[in-house]
């Protein structure tokens, strides 16, 4: 299994933990993609492919409870909390690496590190790309600002005839 879906995984459990209630799927995708780290993944995280997961596994539970909302028909709404085998849970990724031999481990580190390190360098040239346009942006109106204030400059300067209007004479 890829390290990210390990650490996705473990970060719902942790989410959970952390709220120490119920909480729907969108609940816990908002608390997800507000992580600092994890905002950097959002795109990756669908929060459908690792509930089910962790409700087979045993660390969470799934209850359904009707909403009822006066005007609004009655709805059944999925509400996910840990077990107590979850509040246990030592975590996807501790259990993932300690299966493994240390050679393992650190060829694993090794190439989820890289990755880690393409994803930034892509998201560092996209930035530069988008800094390269609002530099030439701000440069095409810093010079239209010049040129309308020489020409605003002239035309005062000829209205309170400090300009030498030769041509007119």
């Amino acid at each position: 299994m890829n390290i990210l879906f390990l650490e996705f995984l473990d970060k719902i459990i942790s989410i959970l933990k952390i709220q120490n209630k119920k909480l729907t799927a969108h609940e816990i995708t908002v608390l997800f993609i507000t992580d600092d780290f994890y905002f950097l993944y959002k795109k990756d995280f669908q929060i459908n492919n690792y509930l089910p997961i962790l409700v087979k596994d045993g660390y969470v539970k799934e209850t359904t409870e009707l909403s009822k909302i006066e005007g609004f028909p009655d709805s059944k709404i999925k509400y996910y909390s840990l077990t107590v085998k979850g509040l246990e849970f030592t975590g996807y990724v501790d259990n993932h690496y300690n299966e493994l031999s240390t050679e393992q481990q650190n060829k694993e580190i090794l190439e989820n590190q890289s990755s880690l390190n393409k994803s930034i360098m892509l998201t560092n040239a996209s930035v530069r790309s988008t800094n390269t346009r609002m530099f030439y942006l701000t440069f095409v109106i810093a010079f239209g600002t010049v040129v309308s204030a020489i020409y605003y400059l002239i035309e005062i300067l000829k209205f309170y005839n400090l300009l030498c209007a030769c041509s007119e004479k």
